[in-house]
C-alpha cells in the first residue's frame, strides 16, 4: 500500500513543478541557470501568454494553499512563506500589466538579449543550431515587446519618464 506524501513532500513537489514550468515558460532564464533543455527558444511575450502564465501561477498557488502548514519543518514554513510571497508578487505584476512595461533605462529584453552568448553553451555544432534558431526568431520576439508597449501605451502601463 502507497502511503500519501508527506506535507513537505508535496511542498517540495510543488516547487520543483513550478520551476520546471518557469523553465518551459523561459527559456532565455532557462539557459541563465544552466538549463540547456530549451536553448533553440525565447519566451512568447504576448497578452494571452502571460494571461496562461497567470493562471499556471495562480493554479500553483492554489494547490500550495492545500498544503497543511503545520506539518512542515520550521525551514519548510519559512521557505513556504516566501514562494507563496513571490508567487503572489509574478500573480500580481502580470494582473497589473507589468509585463506591458517590458523595458527600462538599466534592463529588458533589449539589454538581456545581446548577452545571452556569455550564457549559452558552444560545445557542439547543436548548440550553434540552437542559437541560430533563437536569432532567427528574435524578430519576433522583438515585435512581441513592441506589441505589449503599444498596448501598455493604450491602457496606461508607462514607466514614469524619471525612470526612462
Amino acid at each position: 500500500m502507497n502511503t500519501p506524501p508527506s506535507a513537505s513532500e508535496q511542498f517540495h513537489a510543488l516547487i520543483q513543478e513550478e520551476w520546471e514550468l518557469r523553465m518551459k515558460e523561459d527559456p532565455l532564464f532557462a539557459t541563465s541557470t544552466g538549463d540547456n533543455r530549451y536553448n533553440d527558444r525565447l519566451t512568447t511575450v504576448s497578452d494571452a501568454d502571460y494571461a496562461r502564465r497567470m493562471a499556471n501561477l495562480k493554479a500553483i498557488r492554489a494547490q500550495q494553499d492545500t498544503i497543511d502548514v503545520s506539518l512542515l519543518s520550521q525551514d519548510d514554513r519559512l521557505n513556504y512563506d516566501i514562494f507563496a510571497r513571490l508567487l503572489d508578487n509574478e500573480i500580481n505584476e502580470i494582473r497589473l500589466n507589468g509585463h506591458r512595461m517590458p523595458i527600462s533605462k538599466t534592463g529588458g529584453f533589449h539589454i538581456y538579449f545581446p548577452d545571452l552568448p556569455q550564457y549559452t553553451p558552444f560545445d557542439s555544432a547543436g548548440d550553434y543550431e540552437k542559437y541560430i534558431a533563437r536569432l532567427s526568431a528574435f524578430q519576433e520576439y522583438a515585435a512581441g515587446h513592441i506589441d505589449l508597449m503599444r498596448a501598455g501605451l493604450s491602457g496606461g502601463q508607462i514607466p514614469p519618464r524619471v525612470t526612462l
